[in-house]
């Protein structure tokens, strides 16, 4: 965490330049990575300020690789959730993950929270599960069973839209990732009012 803390947070960059040029200037404020604690506790803070409810949507990312290295980031992220009340508060929060079994352990806490498996491609390595299978309607069948809903890469859906439609009818809620209006022809509403999306990843929200 110390060395993490020294590092400083910028738009993305490709060979010392950036990939999307439009966006928040380079070297013009100074950004650290925060924990997530101090993430919660920030939109916490604002929500009182502000009098909103605004949700948190954490992925617990590469667990398999954390847990061969001793660390089981599932159960550590949990418990923070859990203490900043999230589990008595299960409509300001979805947890992510592209491991089915790190959803599994959640979904056996007797958690209230709302579960969202992320289906990505097998050579992205972001965990060992098979995404072919998992994008078949017995895959989405098992995906039922720990989980409120899928997560979606918005390629995925221009290669066959009917995985919406398929998920949807087994009561899977879709969201999708991720917009980017650099390089996503359409819209933001139409993804909602064509496709029938119940979110969806922005990088550009108001677009």
């Amino acid at each position: 965490l110390q060395e993490i803390k020294i590092l400083h947070v910028h738009e993305r960059t490709f060979k010392n330049a950036k990939v999307f040029p439009n966006r928040f200037p380079m070297m013009k404020s100074e950004f650290k990575v925060p924990t997530l604690s101090e993430f919660i506790e920030l939109i916490q803070g604002l929500n009182k300020t502000t009098n909103k409810l605004i949700g948190i949507y954490p992925e617990i990312k590469k667990p398999e690789f954390h847990e061969k290295n001793g660390k089981n980031s599932k159960k550590i992220i949990y418990e923070q959730i859990k203490l900043y009340g999230y589990e008595k508060a299960p409509s300001l929060i979805y947890i992510q993950s592209f491991h089915p079994d790190t959803l599994k352990f959640i979904k056996s806490q007797n958690s209230h929270i709302p579960l969202v498996q992320l289906i990505g491609e097998n050579d992205w390595g972001d965990s060992s599960t098979n995404y072919d299978f998992l994008k078949t309607t017995d895959g989405l069948k098992g995906i039922k069973k720990y989980a409120k809903g899928i997560g979606i890469w918005l390629k995925h859906i221009d290669q066959d839209n009917t995985i919406v439609g398929r998920a949807k009818d087994l009561g899977l809620i879709v969201h999708a990732y991720t917009h980017r209006p650099e390089s996503t022809n359409r819209k933001i509403i139409s993804y909602f009012t064509d496709l029938k999306l119940d979110g969806i990843f922005s990088d550009i929200p108001n677009d």
